[in-house]
């Protein structure tokens, strides 16, 4: 570049900063910088080049600066209005950047990109004679194209350069190309002309151009290199008579309805995506749907309500979509969530005052009530149901001894008004020692009237709701019964442990078992985040697994396989003096498909003085000063939440490493064993301030807390093992085990409000 040429260059740049005022004295602008068409000689623009003085940058510097400042003419400061017309044009470009891409996608469709080919651009005209003397005349591309292959010069591209091809190859793919079909033939974006018809925006025009192509050969199934076949395209422009016409053509209607993207996605799965109802009323309402067909999901593991909307754009309101999802809980009944309670499980009740009590279910069904009325889980996503029979005895023997079978139907006969101290009438009837039994007044489960007629009606709605998930009459369902179960062995409560810790029967086992026994399920897992370890559980699926192991028949790649894993607080008591129950669950056992994900409470850490006692503890003392009342001790319920909110700077605990345990370590396992039925032992006891996850330091006197999850914890959990189900094909039934509130005073009155919303936030994560 000649000197010349830089100096121009420069001037120009100048100008375009406005640094270097073009303006003539008499206010005209030069002729130079408007006579564009005047092209001056190299030396005529060497001489014309004025050079700015330093005045003059110095003057339009300053100018430059003043105005970037705020200040006007006048020395006031317009920074509001300068900031009013920022957020205007940042409001004004999301506008336009949702415009932009919303019309980016209209474009991508195969028939707003149809090309200049002319059978692929008579389609996207909707010209029926034009595309009709194209077939005939067997044209695809324009003239001069090689007609032979189809219009595909440019798609797909050779695999090997030209000079590499032998000259038998070249023959062969001469003559294969030829017989290529001209209606088959693919534009430059690998789109056919069938695809074409079945995206245009005229639903009529589309079924009629459909049925052109149709009747010249061309193939449906065939997907475009987006990896949509005619089918997902008519779905996705909402061409309803389009799809009609396709299923009324094809010799197997089913496989248009059921066809698969090569993402995965369905037709329905994609109508939903860009929320074209009346494709989903009419597909679901077809004679040769299957209800099998709504819970398919895509390559993303997401389900039709995964999907709803999603390609709609942000145009659409939240209310449009709540009212699409609505519809399609009406259209696909299957989809719902099926809630199953009896007032039976209300029965079992103590003798004292008791955190494991009939007012737990009281509480979660008022809680549901209350977000439904606030309008955040709709009730017509639940199906609500009590009808339900009790396990029968074949049922139960898959998981429990005859022996402790036995011992309950005695015992619900002899059992007077009064209840019985379970724990020690157990260890009396397996003959424990005397001096090694647990005391009467230190027992944690007792066996009422109502005892065994609410275990049983507990463990048939587990029974119940598998049946209903595996014959597809509901994606998920939700166990709201009592007792819990968890920890309940073969034989009752299990060896060394120190109680049956409130369980009768275990529900999640019953169910597993019968989904392997009965419902031939080949791969079940158990998965249990309640704070404390599911011992009985664990002690069922080894038993199990270890009689099954020693059949003649069994076969370690075809024989139904069982997996168990939780999630929770352990602690011997070795550094803090907390036994934490029921001290089990610190190993693996992969042999038998068992995995124990620990998470250290939160009292292990340096210095832990946190209380959970209302008359004990620094912490405790600090926040009764906040109430005003130095001379009260503030209430336990107070002290609870002050520990769990701000628990010690060097806690090894806490929510942030339970979640993450949960998240690296338990699903990973979960989703390696690939299971066909996910049963869920859903304990809300590590919620934060809840009295099941406080531990007593007997020494010290002092009760610690735990763990501090929220119910967003428990949403988050519940979405991780649905979305295993999900990529799995499995289903997800879940069954209440503990969570029982926040202790409010010496009585035992419990405040249930947070146990209620992480239950709420985990049936609504189900309903997802």
């Amino acid at each position: 570049m000649s000197t010349a040429q830089k100096l121009s260059r420069q001037h120009s740049e100048l100008c375009a900063l406005d640094w270097i005022d073009d303006t003539d004295a008499d206010g005209t602008r030069d002729a130079r910088s408007c006579d564009a068409s005047v092209e001056p000689t190299p030396a005529k623009r060497v001489a014309d080049v004025r050079t700015p003085t330093a005045d003059a940058l110095g003057s339009h510097l300053k100018v430059r600066i003043s105005n970037l400042s705020g200040a006007t003419d006048d020395g006031t400061d317009d920074g509001t209005d300068r900031r009013k017309s920022a957020r205007s044009s940042t409001s004004a470009f999301s506008v336009a950047l949702d415009n932009e891409l919303e019309q980016r996608h209209v474009c991508l469709t195969p028939a707003k990109n149809a090309s200049a080919m002319p059978l692929h651009a008579a389609v996207a005209r909707a010209d029926a004679e034009a595309t009709k003397v194209l077939l005939r005349r067997g044209e695809t591309g324009e003239r001069g194209d090689d007609a032979r292959s189809g219009g595909r010069s440019t798609w797909p591209p050779p695999k090997e350069p030209l000079n590499r091809i032998s000259s038998t190859t070249m023959l062969k793919e001469f003559h294969a190309e030829e017989k290529l079909s001209a209606v088959e033939a693919r534009n430059e974006h690998g789109d056919t002309a069938l695809a074409v018809a079945a995206a245009l925006e005229s639903d009529s025009s589309a079924a009629e151009m459909l049925g052109i192509l149709l009747d010249a050969g061309a193939n449906p199934f065939v997907h475009s290199s987006s990896g949509y076949a005619a089918a997902h395209w008519a779905a996705s422009a909402g061409n309803l008579e389009t799809l009609k016409t396709l299923a009324k053509r094809c010799p197997n209607p089913r496989a248009i309805i059921e066809g698969r993207a090569l993402d995965g996605s369905t037709p329905l799965l994609v109508a939903a995506a860009y929320g074209n109802i009346d494709v989903i009323e009419w597909l679901v309402t077809h004679e040769h749907w299957h209800k099998s067909n709504a819970f398919a999901v895509d390559g993303q593991g997401k389900n039709v309500l995964g999907v709803l909307g999603t390609k709609m754009g942000k145009k659409t309101t939240q209310t449009a979509k709540a009212a699409m999802r609505a519809k399609i809980f009406e259209l696909i009944p299957e989809m719902r969530v099926v809630f199953l309670s009896h007032p039976e499980c209300e029965e079992h009740v103590s003798f004292k005052p008791h955190q494991e009590s009939p007012e737990r279910m009281t509480a979660i069904f008022d809680e549901l009530k209350r977000v439904a009325e606030r309008g955040e889980l709709m009730l017509d996503e639940l199906e609500r149901s009590e009808s339900f029979a009790c396990a029968e005895p074949h049922e139960i023997l898959f998981a429990h001894s005859e022996e402790y079978v036995r011992v309950l139907a005695d015992l619900s006969e002899q059992v007077g008004h009064t209840p019985i101290a379970f724990t020690p009438y157990c260890q009396n009837q397996k003959g424990v020692p005397e001096k090694l039994r647990k005391p009467v007044e230190n027992s944690d489960t007792f066996f009422s009237p109502g005892t065994l007629q609410a275990a049983l009606r507990a463990a048939g709605g587990v029974l119940h709701a598998v049946d209903r998930v595996l014959d597809q009459r509901n994606r998920s369902a939700f166990v709201c019964a009592r007792p819990p179960g968890h920890h309940a062995g073969v034989s009752g409560a299990t060896e060394g442990a120190p109680s049956s810790g409130f369980s009768i029967l275990n529900n999640a086992m019953i169910g597993a078992l019968h989904a392997i026994e009965q419902k031939n399920v080949h791969r079940v897992a158990v998965v249990d985040f309640d704070v404390h370890h599911g011992n009985g559980t664990e002690e069922i699926a080894r038993h199990w697994l270890q009689q099954k192991r020693t059949k003649d028949d069994f076969h370690r790649h075809t024989s139904p396989d069982l997996f168990f894993t939780s999630i929770h607080l352990a602690d011997d008591g070795t550094s803090s003096g907390i036994n934490f129950y029921p001290g089990t669950g610190v190993q693996d056992d992969i042999m038998n498909n068992i995995v124990n994900v620990v998470v250290p409470p939160m009292w292990i850490s340096k210095g832990a003085s946190a209380t959970a006692n209302e008359d004990m503890g620094e912490r405790v003392r600090k926040k009764a000063k906040r109430f005003g009342e130095d001379n009260q001790p503030a209430p336990a319920a107070a002290a609870v939440k002050n520990q769990t909110d701000a628990p010690d700077a060097n806690s090894k605990g806490g929510r942030l490493e339970w979640m993450k345990a949960f998240r690296e370590r338990l699903i990973p396992s979960l989703r390696a064993f690939g299971p066909e039925l996910i049963i869920v032992s859903a304990g809300f006891d590590a919620a934060s301030g809840d009295i099941g996850n406080i531990g007593v330091d007997a020494k010290r006197g002092v009760r610690l807390q735990g763990v501090n999850l929220r119910p967003e914890d428990f949403e988050s959990m519940t979405k991780q093992i649905v979305d295993v189900a999900n990529a799995c094909d499995g289903r997800v039934v879940s069954v209440l085990e503990g969570g029982y509130g926040v202790l409010k005073d010496a009585e035992l009155n419990l405040g249930r409000e947070n146990f209620a919303r992480c239950v709420q936030a985990h049936v609504k994560a189900l309903c997802m």
